[in-house]
């Protein structure tokens, strides 16, 4: 887990890969929940970089801790989580 900093953009990522081919696909829909530090849970709308690939940069606007949680559906299905450590600013 990194450290970051309050006004901090996040570029958040995930790559789907077809378990019997080991080749990137594109999954059927992708989505994005992020929960800010105070409890609010937002849905984000990823970019479709490539086959497989989707990113999302995430404007870190308070300190504490961030989650995120990335889905698929359909061809491709699998889910990941992850979280990010925003420092209190001395300013």
């Amino acid at each position: 887990m990194s450290a970051y900093d309050i006004g901090d953009l996040a570029h958040l990522t995930v790559h789907f890969i077809d378990q019997a081919t080991g080749d990137h696909i594109d999954p059927t829909s992708v989505a994005l929940e992020v929960k800010d530090p105070s409890g609010f849970t937002d849905s984000k709308t990823p970019t479709h970089d490539s086959t497989g690939h989707y990113h999302f940069d995430l404007d870190l606007t308070m300190s504490g801790q961030w989650f995120y949680r990335w889905e698929s559906t359909g061809t491709g299905q699998a889910a990941e989580e992850g979280s990010l450590n925003v420092r209190t600013s001395q300013f």
